[in-house]
């Protein structure tokens, strides 16, 4: 666990992993499901007063992770969005940064830490015929997704490196799930 919060201290996420902790522990939330004229659902949640996180109000918070709209993202008023980091450009990720009335918004790149996807860029082909020992079995809920011994060294070592990608990508942080 100390190596854990010493990777934490050197990537500067541990105010970020305080927002995430903060979000997945809120109560009292409104939600709301978005649907754009394609279809897209972005999901919006609201508190019922501002919170202050190390001097960021955050009123409103909003996740997408699948096909991500970066206008509607942009458009929003929302103070933090967590997006899908697959797909994504850094001149995106600077769009969703800005609010309509010119403030600013946090943006987190989304890294499943439980799971292993076939579609993510760290995906061995050669997995797909004889997976690690530390690959368990598939989550039946969503193809393409396995189930991971997430104190695995190699899997560590896989999450390390796409935290990284994904803070030199431009995001503001990443939102673990």
């Amino acid at each position: 666990m100390q190596a854990f919060f010493q990777w934490v201290h050197r990537t500067r996420l541990m105010a970020l992993s305080v927002i995430s902790v903060f979000l997945l522990t809120a109560t009292a939330c409104s939600t709301a499901s978005v649907s754009d004229d394609d279809n897209n659902t972005v999901s919006q949640f609201s508190g019922p007063a501002s919170h202050s996180v190390n001097g960021f109000q955050l009123r409103s918070w909003a996740i997408n992770l699948t096909q991500i709209n970066v206008g509607r993202i942009a458009r929003s008023a929302t103070d933090l969005v967590i997006v899908d980091a697959n797909g994504v450009t850094r001149s995106q990720i600077a769009q969703m940064k800005r609010r309509p009335d010119g403030g600013r918004r946090i943006v987190l790149g989304y890294l499943n830490v439980g799971e292993a996807e076939t579609f993510r860029s760290y995906w061995r082909s050669s997995w797909n015929r004889s997976r690690p020992d530390w690959i368990g079995r598939p989550n039946r809920n969503w193809p393409g997704h396995y189930y991971v011994e997430f104190w695995s060294p190699e899997w560590r070592s896989i999450i390390a490196s796409s935290t990284d990608n994904i803070v030199a990508k431009g995001f503001d942080g990443v939102f673990l799930d």
